[in-house]
């Protein structure tokens, strides 16, 4: 017998003059050599109801038939096969070589024998034996509906198996994509339980404190907090987690496990379980190590200007008392000048003037230090060359003058020190 398409089922119906569509019938294929079981199935499959049609694509007793009919339809849902006993091996390798052509497609492999067959084990690749010597309508349409079931079966489960398998596939690749993010996220993620106990801390933790993962695992979330962080910062947190509240940016510091303290932004979220229990926090610390240490610098050179302008308005004041100071002294030192002219080496006044004028010409040094401090005196150009000797010596005259009388300070300065 050659190939037989027998029903044309996906033709549209005329009803009324409305034009309608069948449902798509079921494909099934079939090998056998007595024409009788041939002509059963014929009519079986022409007797199905519309719900459960199928198309016989080929009665056949030539295996040969096989390779073109698989190879112009894609589904078949049943091959039915008759085998004698005496040519199962033959049968298997069809039943192989029936396989190899579906291209991962699978077909409900129904086996057809007049009498059980002790060779054919459980390991016959076949989906289900159908032994009977004498085959009749009724039978075979209960052999066919049983077949065709156990086909529809195995066809939704494969979807669905199908589906899971590309769900499962495509959750591993957002895990592995959510993985990548987490390691390489520069913040620390964490999540602690509801004793306030580390459960989880991501790989950045590693890099940023030098503590590894394990470390963390069980301890605290006030682990190597510093104590500023405990006083400041930490009663505020407490007072979230109690009260089971989020909490952002909140400012904490920690030491690492060099000793050195870094500084974070803590944001965490409460999580709960389907029932609603609170299971603990989980968050993220951002590092602003950075930023601090930008900070305290910053802080660091204002100071450091607010000393420099208060030096310059003490200099300033120094200096406007200099020169108020250099104004008396010029008055004292030029009557003190003309008494020396009118009185003689030999009057007692004379030393006494001669000693007004030597602290005269002292409190001039004085006052040019002043100005040279609040740097209101002119130099020149090139500036002055200071022997340190005369700054020594100098230094030691305004100590002098500090002192109380029971303390007597000597200095011994070489001349070509500093040369």
């Amino acid at each position: 017998m050659g190939d037989l398409e027998l029903f044309n089922h996906d033709q549209p119906v005329q009803t009324a003059g409305i034009s309608t569509s069948r449902p798509a019938a079921l494909k099934m294929l079939m090998l056998a050599s007595d024409p009788e079981v041939c002509e059963i199935a014929r009519s079986v499959v022409k007797q199905r109801p519309d719900d459960s049609r199928v198309d016989l694509l080929t009665v056949s007793a030539d295996a040969a038939d096989l390779i073109p009919v698989c190879s112009r339809h894609g589904e078949i849902a049943l091959f039915f096969l008759q085998i004698a006993a005496h040519s199962l091996e033959k049968q298997v390798k069809l039943i192989e070589q029936f396989r190899q052509t579906r291209s991962g497609r699978f077909s409900h492999i129904v086996i057809h024998s007049s009498e059980p067959v002790p060779e054919a084990d459980a390991s016959f690749p076949c989906d289900a034996w159908f032994i009977e010597p004498d085959v009749t309508k009724k039978r075979f349409d209960v052999m066919l509906t049983n077949a065709l079931k156990a086909y529809q079966e195995r066809k939704t489960l494969n979807s669905q198996l199908l589906k899971i398998e590309n769900a499962t596939k495509a959750l591993k690749e957002k895990e592995a994509i959510l993985k990548d993010v987490i390691h390489n996220i520069g913040d620390i993620l964490w999540e602690i339980s509801t004793e306030m106990n580390y459960v989880y801390v991501s790989k950045k933790a590693e890099q940023l404190t030098g503590f590894s993962r394990s470390d963390f695992k069980g301890k605290h979330f006030t682990w190597q907090m510093t104590e500023d962080a405990r006083d400041k910062s930490w009663p505020q947190l407490m007072q979230n987690i109690r009260q089971q509240k989020e909490f952002t940016n909140i400012s904490i510091s920690r030491r690492t496990c060099s000793g050195l303290v870094q500084y974070y932004l803590s944001s965490g979220n409460p999580i709960y379980d389907t029932q609603g229990h609170f299971q603990g926090y989980r968050g993220a610390d951002i590092d602003i190590t950075g930023l601090k240490n930008a900070q305290f610098e910053k802080e660091k050179l204002a100071a450091q200007l607010r000393h420099a302008q208060r030096l310059e308005a003490v200099g300033t004041l120094a200096g406007g008392i200099a020169h108020d100071f250099n104004n008396i002294l010029g008055g004292i030192l030029g009557h003190a000048q003309l008494m020396q002219f009118e009185v003689t080496k030999q009057h007692s006044a004379s030393s006494h003037i001669d000693q007004i004028i030597a602290g005269c010409n002292r409190a001039k040094n004085l006052i040019i230090q002043i100005l040279d401090f609040s740097r209101q005196r002119n130099n020149g150009k090139g500036g002055k060359l200071t022997h340190p000797g005369e700054i020594v010596n100098e230094s030691v005259k305004l100590l002098k003058a500090s002192f109380p009388s029971s303390i007597k300070l000597q200095s011994q300065v070489e001349k070509d020190i500093g040369c």
